[in-house]
């Protein structure tokens, strides 16, 4: 992920930065992909397109949703985004990965992961949130 207005040399320093500041901003595909929820209503809007989610001819869920969200609604997602993740991604085997083979065993990534959030869950919830302006860097999504 992109931290909006700051530039950040070391993961762990700026990730406690960003805890309680969130973005307002259209689903990008890649971007948005992991640890989210939906209200009701979204979910009644993409089950009315649920031919269209079925029929896209593309093998990624998520993009599948970029398409229905601006072809069957005729408008983008809107998310609410957190600039700190709060869920870690632990697949980063096949065409994500550079690096070594041992980085790729989950066991590993999980050890790594509690490691640096030791002591510091209680963070990871603040009592309130701060909308911050996102900014942009480069163009729109790439697809995979």
């Amino acid at each position: 992920f992109i931290f909006p207005s700051v530039d950040c040399f070391a993961f762990y320093m700026c990730f406690f930065l960003f805890l309680s500041k969130v973005t307002a901003t259209s689903w990008i595909s890649s971007k948005h992909n992991m640890g989210f929820a939906l209200s009701r209503e979204v979910w009644n809007e993409i089950k009315a397109c649920s031919k269209e989610f079925c029929t896209y001819d593309d093998y990624n869920w998520d993009w599948t949703l970029q398409f229905i969200g601006s072809k069957c609604r005729g408008r983008s997602w809107q998310v609410l985004s957190a600039s700190a993740p709060r869920v870690f991604h632990f697949g980063m085997c096949g065409v994500h990965f550079h690096g070594s083979a041992v980085s790729c065993d989950p066991q590993v990534a999980t050890k790594e992961y509690r490691e640096f959030l030791k002591g510091k869950l209680s963070s990871l919830f603040p009592s309130s949130l701060r909308l911050v302006e996102l900014r942009r860097k480069g163009n729109a999504a790439k697809r995979n």
